[in-house]
């Protein structure tokens, strides 16, 4: 696998494909994350998936595409895991203010 002359390109897909695959394990125990558990294991198994389809070139041709699908769907896990959070975040202050002002 190319990594542009950077030896540390290979560790971040790793980590990208790692990542999602613990945090999975970690959603399974928190009834606010739980919902993004299979959606988790399914990107981790994904993006190993593509990281071993890109590294050695297994579809003659289409690497580049391949390359970019793999950046591509750890990324849009983050972008949903800060949606998650904002949404979990915007619950926890309007339930803070409604317990505050008495209208629980």
């Amino acid at each position: 696998m190319d990594s542009g002359g950077r030896p540390d390109g290979p560790a971040v897909f790793v980590i990208l494909a790692v990542a999602p695959l613990v945090l999975a394990r970690a959603f399974r125990a928190d009834s606010r994350w739980s919902r993004l558990r299979r959606y988790s294991l399914v990107t981790g198994a994904l993006t190993f998936a593509l990281l071993l389809v890109f590294g050695v070139e297994l579809i003659n041709g289409w690497n580049g595409l391949v390359q970019r699908v793999l950046i591509l769907v750890p990324l849009v896990w983050l972008a949903v895991l800060g949606a998650h959070l904002m949404e979990i975040a915007g619950a926890g202050r309007a339930a803070h203010a409604r317990s505050a002002t008495g209208n629980a």
